[in-house]
């Protein structure tokens, strides 16, 4: 990935590639997997926005909604099953993200270039703050009790 075939992310006024890298390790192999997964979904569906294709893009945006989907239900799956304390505001995280990523993909391929741009960047900051402010937190918590 950030080959010059990636769509960047505008942050800031610079170009960025939404790409895998080990510093979104959390140390949880599930996380860090469906973390992968979801970068790499993201990157095609930037893909799809600029591709003038709507068929790709139809497809790709299903994949992320899906994809946020499974991915939340299996986070908030694990916080039930080990009794995580932060269980109910990290919930709450991913339901006002889906609900946002759902209302603002309908149609992003026909939106303005300001709106694309805006949509990943949003995308983006969130999973790297959710991350590094949340999912670093879950994942030593469930590393631990797993443990027990």
């Amino acid at each position: 990935m950030g080959n010059q075939e990636d769509i960047p992310v505008i942050i800031g006024g610079y170009m960025i590639f939404f790409y895998w890298d080990s510093y979104y390790d959390t140390g949880y192999s599930l996380m860090d997997t469906q973390h992968k997964d979801y970068i790499a979904i993201v990157e095609d569906l930037q893909k799809s926005v600029y591709s003038q294709d709507q068929d790709f893009f139809e497809k790709q945006s299903a994949l992320f909604i899906t994809h946020l989907s499974e991915h939340f239900t299996t986070e908030n799956n694990l916080m039930i099953k080990y009794s995580y304390p932060g269980y109910f505001s990290h919930k709450a995280e991913h339901d006002r993200f889906f609900d946002k990523i759902k209302k603002n993909l309908t149609d992003l391929n026909k939106k303005s270039t300001n709106e694309i741009n805006n949509f990943f960047e949003v995308t983006y900051r969130w999973f790297k703050n959710h991350l590094e402010i949340n999912d670093r937190k879950l994942a030593k918590f469930l590393i631990e009790n797993e443990k027990k």
